[in-house]
């Protein structure tokens, strides 16, 4: 698994907005960061039990593409990166977070 680390694109502020489908689950930062919320799950044995929100850790694909796991209701479905934050910010973020990954493919 790939591990890339995350470049400060200025120094404006990192800026958190919901996740599209997946609100109250995860949130996806002004930087390309995805991140799991504070929830309460219900185990298989029916007792709830308290889960922290982590930063998810992202993968490359066979095309390049930087891609992050997320579940909802018992069901996993694989997101591009890119996918997720085009819903919630502006195409000029969008087509820089696009040139960081062209360089980390490029650079392999």
């Amino acid at each position: 698994m790939a591990k890339y680390k995350h470049y400060k694109l200025s120094n404006e502020i990192e800026v958190w907005k919901d996740v599209k489908n997946y609100e109250g689950y995860y949130i996806v930062s002004s930087m390309g960061k995805v991140k799991s919320l504070d929830r309460i799950v219900l185990g298989k044995n029916g007792a709830s039990y308290f889960r922290s929100g982590k930063l998810k850790s992202s993968v490359t694909n066979k095309w390049g593409y930087l891609q992050v796991l997320l579940s909802k209701n018992n069901k996993q479905r694989i997101k591009n990166n890119i996918t997720i934050f085009k819903t919630k910010f502006s195409a000029k973020k969008f087509l820089i977070l696009i040139a960081i990954e062209l360089f980390f493919i490029k650079s392999k």
